[in-house]
Parts: C-alpha cells; structure tokens; sequence
C-alpha cells in the first residue's frame, strides 16, 4: 500500500520492510473432507509448507475443498501453473487427496506480501507506516491487510457454486 501513496520516503519505507511472499492454491475435490483441519508438512522435497481443508468449517456433503501454502522468497520468479501442478502431486503424495483424478478444480494466487520477517527495525517501521496509513485515513487489518483472506473467500465462493451445479 505505502508503495503506491505520493511520496519517494512513502515507497522508499515500504521498501524497508522484509517479507516473504505466499502462494495459496485452492483445490476442490470430489471426496469427503477428513476428519482434519491444518496439516502441517515439514518436508523439504514437498512444496507446501501446510494445507487447510477450508470444508470443515462449513462442511459438503461428499465433496472437500483445501488450500495449501507455498512460502516464496522475497523477488523469487514464480510460475503458478507448475506450483499448481506440483501442489497437487504432492497432495496425492501425502494421502491428502485420492490422485490427480479426484481434483474438481483448482486456482493459485500469489500474495507478494504474504508473511511479514520481523526483522530489528520491523517494530519502528510498521509504526512509521501505520502513522502514515492514518494520515490518509486508511485503517490496516491483519498481518499485512485483508488481500490473503479475501483471496481465499474468493476461492470458497467459486468452489460452493461448482458443487451447487451453479458455477
């Protein structure tokens, strides 16, 4: 946000703050949700660091849908459709979903600011750039803002229409 506002020490503030980027990759499937939530997946040769089955909190019946995150350094090259492809491999892999054929559908999004690095100056930063957020009246919620959860609802709605037959 601070990058976009009027000033050179606006951006060159946002450029201040360390962060690494996050891919989320929803994937709809045609089973049943597991008796699961958030998985944790300290693996180096899997590429998600974790996934959520998002259809245990409003459950459907006889089809699932989760997202897994991808966490991507700071100015790293990405490429959705082979973090995608390779999402789903590994989910197979892991017992997460039946193969490659139970997948419905799916859609990636790359949130560029995606977990902040709390770095020595990170309090004094954040605090110089919420002071300027409010000069201009904008009020910051969550980690960065709300960008990574709308993405996700974004996701939810589209997955509720397909299993509705309306989408």
């Amino acid at each position: 946000m601070l990058i976009s506002l009027d000033s050179e020490e606006n951006r060159r503030l946002a450029n201040e703050f360390d962060y690494n980027s996050v891919v989320v990759v929803g994937v709809a499937t045609s089973s049943n949700t597991p008796n699961q939530t958030t998985v944790y997946v300290p693996d180096p040769k899997i590429i998600f660091h974790r996934y959520t089955w998002m259809s245990s909190l409003i459950p459907i019946k006889e089809k699932s849908n989760l997202i897994a995150e991808i966490t991507i350094p700071k100015g790293e090259a990405v490429d959705l459709n082979k973090i995608t492809n390779q999402v789903i491999k590994n989910l197979a892999g892991v017992g997460a979903i039946k193969d490659e054929n139970d997948v419905l559908f799916s859609k990636a999004w790359f949130n560029k600011y995606g977990y902040p690095i709390y770095s020595l100056n990170h309090n004094e930063i954040r605090r110089k750039a919420m002071e300027i957020l409010s000069n201009y009246g904008i009020k910051s919620v969550g980690r960065w803002a709300k960008s990574f959860f709308t993405l996700v609802k974004s996701f939810y709605i589209q997955m509720c229409l397909v299993f509705t037959g309306k989408g």
